[in-house]
């Protein structure tokens, strides 16, 4: 049995190093691309001040280019601040689902408690286990939007 697991492991740590590998060389072409766009970007930036500089003159093309880019960092900031408050609302309904949930089972266990207990038991941990199942994402969810 000693050669075959030093086999697996072997095989394992093999596919290890391929896979990292891989992963190093796919980041470092990323990162080569994105300077390479990034490049592109500045100077596409330069040949617009460049081309508006004859039209509105250096300084007024520099400040075209500028206010366009502050109405693009203020869109996003205005879209990140939505996107929070959504997330803020989702958080809040999911929380008072479970509150709901939870006070749902309470009363039924108490009332068949009082009329049945060992059949009251096996409920709740039923009950109490489709609950757990929801909670962690194994039942259906409406929040997909």
């Amino acid at each position: 049995m000693g050669p075959l697991v030093a086999f697996l492991s072997s095989l394992a740590a093999t596919d290890m190093s391929l896979a990292v590998a891989r992963i190093k060389r796919n980041a470092i072409l990323r990162a080569i691309a994105g300077s390479f766009f990034l490049t592109a970007v500045i100077f596409g930036l330069i040949a617009l001040t460049i081309y508006l500089s004859h039209k509105l003159g250096p300084i007024g093309a520099t400040l075209a280019v500028g206010g366009v880019f502050l109405v693009f960092g203020i869109i996003t900031l205005i879209t990140m601040s939505i996107m929070e408050a959504r997330d803020r609302r989702i958080a809040e309904e999911r929380k008072r689902k479970s509150q709901v949930q939870t006070n749902l089972v309470m009363a039924t266990t108490m009332t068949l408690f009082r009329r049945k207990p060992l059949m009251a038991a096996g409920i709740a941990m039923a009950v109490g286990g489709l609950l757990g199942f929801t909670r962690l994402g194994f039942g259906g969810r409406d929040d997909d939007a």
